[in-house]
């Protein structure tokens, strides 16, 4: 496939081939890895990202949750500490009842 020439494409930069034209000592390494990503990715990606997508919906559809928490709050009517409410043109104290009237 390389030959027995030098190629600048050869993972095996440097190695020597035997006859059948594959290297004699290969040597797996980041090269070799860097090389295989450069040659497959763009047939590898589109199913990846389909295998990807039914697995991830997959895992949605048939988990369960093991835990469920509830909580009922009461919030009481107290006194503001930080900014008191100031009293409203009616008298009123509590922005939600208080109305103008147009004179």
């Amino acid at each position: 496939m390389y030959g027995n020439q030098h190629s600048t494409h050869s993972p095996f930069h440097g190695a020597q081939f035997s006859p059948d034209g594959m290297p004699a000592k290969a040597k797996f390494g980041p090269q070799v890895v860097w090389h295989a990503f450069r040659n497959w990715w763009l047939l590898a990606t589109p199913p990846a990202l389909v295998l990807g997508a039914l697995a991830v919906g997959t895992v949605w559809m048939l988990f369960e949750p093991v835990y469920r928490a509830t909580a009922l709050l009461q919030i009481r009517e107290q006194e503001h500490v930080a900014f008191p409410r100031k009293k409203t043109c009616n008298g009123s104290s509590s922005p939600r009842s208080s109305s103008f009237a147009a004179r």
